[in-house]
């Protein structure tokens, strides 16, 4: 990963025998979430992969678009997963690897590598890998998502004249005093949640297991200057969790045009502060 290219998923399970069961449940939580929704874009099935998400809940696809639920931006972002085009329509996916944190009662966060392949007007096939996060709540009925975020792993980090599109068009949670932490690699690293974090990079190859590898990921970034454009989204991602979204700007050496990327985090309460366990930069791909 170039050290102007930034993207972490950060996970967490606490420690102990509690732990491990914890961890176990939140496993086969984000692996049943997981099978439907691969299931469903092998079938085009738009109906159920909505029907994954809460009311409320919000999907940032692997290009521009970005939307809360029953929104024609939700599913936009859909239609960016199914069909591409610079390669094609979506044929098939496979999950090839996945991590989860939680309680496994009623907060789980996930992150997965999977490879797509699209099929073009020549019949040609291209795979194409994606990585997702999401963060899952517990309703009365079943687990749900409350954010999810698709990216394409990738090591260009071209400069972008015009801004991503705005997050804020159904709320302003006017989140400023969380600014600094959200573009600042070095308290994103202070604020690490413990246990067993996941830190995952722009670049495919980039996956760091564990506090320590997690933390040294972190820190490779600590010179970065980050700006956050417009205003962050947020809403409620479990009991005493939230998830937050942002457009952040990058700013590259010698050119006065940043890098555009978008971001989401998932918070939730630890050791008397509130701490990062979900971290997700990405970069629109078409």
């Amino acid at each position: 990963m170039q050290r102007l290219v930034l993207a972490a998923v950060v996970l967490v399970t606490l420690a102990g025998g509690a732990a491990r069961a914890d961890s176990d449940a939140a496993e086969v939580v984000a692996k049943k979430m997981l099978d439907v929704q691969v299931a469903a874009l092998r079938m085009h099935d738009v109906r159920t992969l909505i029907t994954t998400f809460g009311d409320e809940g919000f999907l940032i696809g692997p290009s521009d678009v970005a939307g809360p639920n029953h929104s024609y931006l939700f599913t936009g972002a859909i239609a960016a997963i199914l069909s591409r085009p610079s390669v094609g329509v979506l044929a098939d996916v496979t999950v090839t690897s996945y991590h989860a944190g939680g309680n496994g009662d009623d907060l789980v966060w996930l992150a997965a590598e999977l490879v797509a392949s699209y099929q073009g007007e020549d019949r040609s096939v291209r795979s194409v890998p994606l990585r997702v996060s999401e963060s899952l709540f517990k309703t009365k009925e079943a687990w749900r998502v409350s954010m999810a975020h698709v990216a394409v792993p990738t090591t260009d980090l071209s400069p972008r004249a015009m801004p991503l599109m705005q997050l804020n068009e159904y709320n302003d949670p006017g989140l400023d005093y969380l600014r600094r932490d959200l573009t600042s690699a070095i308290r994103l690293d202070r604020l690490l949640a413990t246990g067993a974090p996941i830190v995952l990079g722009t670049e495919p190859r980039e996956q760091a297991y564990g506090e320590a590898a997690g933390h040294e990921l972190l820190r490779q970034w600590r010179n970065l200057a980050m700006s956050i454009t417009g205003r962050p989204r947020e809403n409620a991602a479990g009991e005493g969790a939230e998830w937050v979204v942002a457009n952040i700007d990058l700013k590259r050496a010698g050119s006065g045009v940043p890098a555009r990327m978008r971001a989401s985090f998932v918070l939730e309460p630890q050791h008397n502060t509130t701490a990062f366990v979900l971290v997700h930069f990405s970069v629109a791909a078409d």
